[in-house]
This record gives C-alpha cells, structure tokens and sequence, in this order.
C-alpha cells in the first residue's frame, strides 16, 4: 500500500510539473464545478491564484461570455457532466478576468474518470486566441469589403488550378456573366462558352504569354448568359512552387464596357471633329481641359502654317499665347462657367475668329471645352481695304461736290473779269488789277483740278503711252526737284508692256511722289524708280479691295526715308491729310495719285516701315495697241466769234446767268434766260424762233439739265443743246442718246470758250458769219455716252474744265 500511495504521489507531482509547464490553461474542478487544480497559466488568464481560485465554483472563476452578444456562456462543466464526454467551446467565446480584461479562447472541456471508470471531476483546457481571433475578424472584414469592392465595380475573381483544370470562379464573376452569384468550380473550357468568338484567339495567345512571363492580360468580350455583350479586362498571375513547378493560376476580370464605350465615343469624336477640321481650310478645332492646357488639335489651318499639332497637344495657355495668355483665358473661364462666346483675337500678326462650346461632363460638371478657330487674316484685310476704298469714294464724292461749288464761284469771278476787262479798254491800271485778279482766280482753280483730279471716275485725255518715255523724260525735272543729298536710281524693264492713260497725269502724279519722298529724307538717302510687267491674281485680290487680276505695268517709287507710321496708313490718300509739319505741305499730292491710278483703271498700293522707308506702288492696267503721240493746237482766236439767232440759257446760278446772257448779247445773240427746266420748257413753247439751248446739268427741280434736252430735242428736232457742268457725277441721265447729241462745256469756263463753243455748233446755220478760230467738235461727251450705255460709269468732266482753262 505504501508503495501504491508514494506512486501515486509522484504521479501527481509529475501531473503538477506538467500542468505548470505548458502554455494552455488548465482548470480542474469536482462533480460539484469548484475548482480542484488550476495551472499557471489559466492563473495569468483569469487573474486568480491557486489559493484564492481553490474550492470556489468554476462560474466565479472561469468567467466566460459570448464575444459578440455578451450573454453567459453554459457552464461546459455541465455539458461534460450531462454528456458524458468531452465537448468544445462555443465560437466567439471570451474570457472575462478578474482584473475586467478581455480574452477569446478556444478549445474544450473533458471528464476526470476514476479506476472505476465514473466521472469524478472535469478538466477545462483553453488557451489565449485574442490575436488570432482579431486576424480573422480582419480577414472577414476584408473579404466583405473585398466582395462589396468586386461588385460595386462590376469585376470578379477566378482561379484555375493547374493539377486538375478546373476554374473556380467568385460569386461577382458568376454575376457578371448573367449566372447565379455565388462561388462555382467548372471546367475551364467552360469559361470560353461566354469569351466572344472574335476575341478567343487574342485571349489564348495571351494566356501563352503568361504562362512564360507569369503575368497574364487581355482586354476581350465576353458574352452574358442573357446575350448582352460586355467588354472586360482580364488579368492573372501564375503561381509556382520552389522547384518552378506551376500550381495555379490567380486573377479577376473587370467590366470595362463603359470605358470602351467611352473610348469610342471619343474616337467618333475625334473623328467628327477632325472631319469638321479638315473640311475648313482655314480652321482648327481644339478641346481644352479644365487647366487651360490643349488635350485634342486638328486642322488644316496647321497644314497651312507649316506646324504639327502634336507639338501643341499638352501645352497650356501661356505657353502658347505668352503675355496674350490672359485674354484667351477670360473667354475660355467664361464658357467654363456654362456660356458659349465667340470673338476675334490677334495674335502673332494673325486675325482668328474663336468660337467656343462648354462640354458637360457625365455628372453635369464642365470639365472640357470645344474650341473652333477660324483664320480670318485675309479677310479683315480685305475688310479693312474694302473699308479704305469705300471711304476714299465717299471723300471722293464729296470733294467732287466742293469742286462743283467752287468751280461756280469761279466762273462767276472770272466771267465778270472778262466782262470787266472788255469795258475799261482805256483805264491801263484798272486792267492791271484786273489782270491780277484774274490770275488768283486762276490759281484757286490750282486746288480745284487737285481735288478733281482726286474725285474723277476716268480720265479725258488718255492714251496709249510707254511708261519708260514718260520717266525718262523726266529726268532733268527730277534732278531739279530734289538735294544733291538724294542719290536716285532707275530700273525700267526694257520689255515694259504699254498702258492707256494720260501722261500729263503721271508726270503730274510722279513729281508729286518724288517730292514727299524727297520731305521724307531731309538727311539726303536714296530714290529708286522701277518699272516692270506685273500680274495680279485672284489670291492678291481677294486681300487687296480695289484691286482686280489682269495684267498690269508697275512703277515703283522708293525712298530710304523716315517711313509712315501703321496707324497712319489708312489714311495717306486721304486730302488734305499729311504727315508733314504745319505749312509743310497741302496733302493733296498721294490723294492726286490715287485719283489718277483710280480713273486709269489700276491700283495703288503703300509699303512703309518707320525708319526703313515707303514704296509706293502705282498698277496701270496693261494696253494692247501703239504709242499715240498728242497732237498739240496753240492756236488763239484773234477776237471773239459773232453770230445771231435765239439762244435759251438755263442755270440756277443767278450770277453766271447774267454773265451768259450778258456776255451771248454782246456778240449778237437774242437771250432768253431761264432758272429750272420747267422754265425753260416753258419759253421753249411761246418762243419758236430758239435754235440753241445752253443749260447747265445740275439744277434743283423735277428734272436735270440731260432730261430736259430729252424733252426739248424731242419737241424741237431742229434744236441745238450744250450743256454746262461743274460736277457731272451726281447726274446720270435716262437716255445715253442724248449725251451723244449734246456737247458739254466743263465749269469754270471763259467768255471766249462758250462763245468758241456755241459759234462750233451753230456755224453750219451761220453763213458768212467769222467763226474765228475754227474749233473741233468735244467728242469727250460721245465717248462718254458709250460707256454708259454699257454700264461703265461716267467719267467726270470737271478736270477737263480746269485743265482747259489753265491751257488758256
């Protein structure tokens, strides 16, 4: 027996050694739950010592609570002792100790059996998991939200195993596929049932790949169970063991439909505007993001420019626009905000015509852009020529009208000097002043023939010349007219072309050229006269207003001077305009230019640089034909011309209506005055006897001076009509047929041209009568009347009037 009792003594010893050695908690209770034995470690646990645990029941001890619902876990005493074996703990168990800490533990519960084999006590082995339990939790956690992430984006996972075949596919994966959401394992040729037969091959070679490279991509269509067609992205990796063998294969698919959709949206977008691009030659089309930088460009305005697209695509607004940047932008933040705009814009000496439109993004935010750029540059040149040569006509009108006004005034002075002169014949001083005033009067026409020489439509004395003869002959007056600081130079083409034009005007027009550039080079410089064969064509046109194609002869006159300013330009041929200082200069001399290239029927052109120096270029329209040498008549009546007969004078000029019938009785003619047309028809049907009417063009009334002829000639077929005019460009009569009968008599005019005029067309009723000088028909006024009747406007007859009196 006492061998029996120190055996078992060692045993227990043996059993306390073990029990205190080992990590898990040991708590061994009677048939009554009151704890017998606790180890060490279910006393680090629990928080009580063997001495305070001993005897106390397990419940006190062993404190235990369901973790997540925190109700009492059954005392597995119980269980034991009920069952009779060794039972588990409940999942989610937590250990509550004595000093309030928290602990999850697993494991179980067995009966302590005697030699009988009754239950004599029960063991509760249980270890610490809290770490293991948290990782789960964690794992858990981040597969729920893993699987929320996989179906809120529309992707799932697969895995194939390699050893047998199979693809084990996640519920999100079935989902896309138009299957039942949860986890299967099929086949893996059961996955090519749904791949789009167009995209098995591309995805096989793809799965290839990955089986060298270990990675494993492929965008394809994949075929839902419902026929929807959906794009993915499929993507995988290869797994191996350490010896390099492959095990299996990981991966997820992802539905990429609406990027692809996107994507070629996008692409008919591109293709739509480059479309719209291409088919404007002179546009672009761009797409600027919400940074101000270029994201999309395409146009042929590029192609133009020499300059590749790419090169601009990323850039932002400064660095294309530079110090011009803050303009484009204030626009573009305006159709940010949700309001197209449209405007011009002028930049690196280009015109653009921007027009832009706000794209909405998905989610209403603006976020692009659509910019459509037009280049207008050759436009608002032709524009701005359009609006230069429309203004030069308006002041050419109007200074015709104050050359018409001016040119009464002088014919009143003048006809009452001549008037004057005839009746103080023996008054030597008197004659004197007079002449004197004669000879301002005729200074002031000076500035008339100017300002006409500006205003007139054609021109009277063309024809056709050699442009080399005129400029070599002026040699000696160009010399004269300039310093001997002046180098000039001369380059004529020896094959100039011939043009038809009055070479009176161009010396008149060249000397006026020569002098501006000789003010502009007070220094001394260089004059250098070209002539050369020039063609305009439609391209030179279209940016040049006034200018037509055809064939035409250059002459180009260029100093080396101070030059024009920009700003200034517009307004060079405008009269009286100068850049000179005050009493300078008239500034009649360009706008004379410009009127004799206009009524030639060319174009006048001005390059300056401020500094560098002007060219002015004249273009003479081209003239087939030989050189026409004039014919010069200095032959002056001896005394003024006599005759008889009825002459009916019209004007509504009181004071030259008194010189007329002054002036027409002193040579034998019976006078019968009238003020307006219905006068004159008037007197035309109580006087039958009138064998000439003298009526000037202009006159306020139902009808002008040519309407009245009209009317007069058609009752008195025998009549015969001169008309008076200072400004024939605000007449235009009904019947060109009666401009031929009639000739005309430019204002102001001298007693001795009308008498001269009215003596030539009434000489064949006159015999015996001294017609004094013998007097050539004015054929100006038929020449005139055919170009009218085909549609060509008339010329004016005004400068002939001046040029006329300054030849007398």
């Amino acid at each position: 027996m006492a061998h029996t009792y120190e055996g078992l003594k060692m045993e227990e010893e043996n059993l306390r050694i073990t029990l205190d050695s080992i990590g898990d908690g040991v708590i061994a209770t009677d048939t009554d739950g009151n704890v017998t034995q606790i180890n060490p470690a279910a006393q680090k646990l629990t928080g009580w010592t063997f001495e305070s645990a001993q005897g106390r029941p397990l419940t006190e001890v062993f404190n235990i609570v369901n973790a997540k619902t925190k109700e009492v876990v059954v005392n597995p005493v119980t269980k034991v002792l009920e069952l009779g074996k060794t039972v588990g703990l409940a999942n989610h168990t937590m250990l509550i100790a004595k000093d309030g800490a928290e602990y999850q533990i697993a494991d179980s519960a067995a009966p302590i059996r005697d030699t009988n084999g009754n239950i004599a006590g029960v063991v509760l082995v249980f270890r610490d998991v809290t770490e293991k339990y948290h990782l789960q939790e964690i794992v858990l956690e981040t597969n729920e939200r893993l699987q929320g992430a996989l179906e809120a984006s529309h992707a799932g996972t697969w895995r194939v195993d390699m050893s047998t075949g199979n693809d084990t596919r996640d519920a999100s994966l079935n989902r896309l596929l138009g299957l039942p959401a949860e986890p299967t394992t099929q086949p893996l040729s059961d996955w090519f049932t749904y791949v789009h037969p167009d995209d098995a091959e591309p995805m096989k070679l793809a799965w290839e790949k990955g089986l060298e490279t270990g990675l494993y991509s492929v965008e394809h269509r994949l075929i839902r169970k419902d026929g929807e067609t959906l794009w993915v992205y499929d993507r995988g990796r290869m797994i191996r063991d350490a010896d390099g063998q492959l095990l299996y294969a990981i991966g997820a698919v992802m539905d990429i439909t609406e990027r692809k959709q996107a994507e070629e949206d996008l692409r008919k977008s591109e293709k739509l505007l480059n479309t719209i691009a291409e088919n404007y030659p002179n546009s672009y089309v761009a797409i600027i993001e919400h940074d101000f930088t270029v994201s999309f460009l395409s146009g042929q305005e590029f192609k133009n420019q020499q300059l590749d697209p790419e090169d601009f695509v990323g850039l932002s607004l400064d660095e294309i626009y530079g110090e011009d940047a803050a303009i484009i932008r204030s626009h573009y933040e305006e159709t940010f905000n949700g309001k197209g705009c449209a405007f011009e814009f002028f930049h690196n000496n280009q015109y653009h015509f921007y027009r832009t439109v706000p794209l909405q993004s998905g989610d209403g935010t603006i976020q692009q852009i659509l910019v459509v750029v037009e280049n207008i540059t050759e436009r608002k040149q032709a524009e701005n020529a359009l609006r230069r040569a429309q203004k030069m006509d308006a002041i050419g009108q109007l200074t015709g009208g104050i050359a018409h006004d001016f040119n009464n005034i002088l014919g009143i002075i003048i006809g009452n000097l001549d008037l004057l002169n005839l009746t103080i014949t023996d008054n030597k001083a008197a004659q004197g002043h007079i002449d004197e005033a004669r000879k301002a009067a005729l200074r002031a026409t000076e500035l008339t023939k100017n300002l006409l020489g500006f205003s007139r439509r054609r021109s009277d004395k063309s024809a056709i010349t050699d442009m080399n003869s005129v400029v070599k002959g002026m040699d000696s007056l160009i010399t004269h007219s300039l310093t001997p600081k002046v180098i000039v130079e001369s380059h004529l083409a020896e094959d100039l072309w011939l043009c038809n034009i009055d070479s009176g005007d161009l010396e008149d027009t060249l000397l006026n050229l020569i002098i501006n550039a000789r003010d502009a080079m007070p220094r001394g410089g260089r004059l250098t006269l070209e002539t050369c064969n020039r063609i305009l064509d439609e391209d030179y046109c279209s940016i040049n207003a006034g200018a037509t194609a055809g064939e035409y002869v250059e002459l180009a006159v260029s100093d080396s001077g101070t030059g024009i300013p920009p700003e200034q330009l517009d307004q060079v041929f405008e009269p009286f305009f100068t850049t000179k200082p005050y009493g300078k200069g008239t500034g009649l001399g360009l706008a004379m230019a410009f009127g004799f290239v206009k009524r030639s029927g060319g174009y006048i052109k001005v390059d300056s640089e401020v500094g560098i120096g002007t060219t002015i270029h004249l273009y003479l329209p081209r003239a087939i034909g030989q050189v026409q040498k004039p014919v010069l008549n200095n032959e002056q009546p001896s005394k003024l011309p006599r005759g008889h007969g009825t002459v009916l004078v019209v004007d509504d000029e009181e004071s030259l209506l008194k010189l007329a019938e002054i002036s027409l009785r002193s040579l034998g003619y019976r006078v019968i005055t009238a003020n307006n047309a219905d006068q004159a028809l008037t007197c035309l049907k109580t006087e039958a006897d009138v064998a000439m009417l003298v009526s000037d063009v202009v006159m306020p009334g139902s009808m002008n001076g040519y309407e009245l002829a009209e009317q007069a000639t058609r009752s008195h077929p025998g009549l015969k009509v001169l008309l008076t005019s200072g400004y024939t460009e605000k007449v235009v009569g009904a019947d060109g047929q009666v401009r031929s009968k009639a000739n005309l008599l430019r204002k102001p005019y001298t007693q001795t041209e009308l008498a001269q005029q009215i003596q030539t067309i009434m000489g064949d009723n006159q015999p015996g009568q001294s017609s004094g000088a013998e007097l050539k028909p004015d054929l100006s006024s038929i020449i005139w009347s055919e170009e009218f009747s085909t549609g060509i406007e008339p010329m004016d007859e005004d400068h002939k009037a001046l040029l006329a009196i300054f030849n007398h």
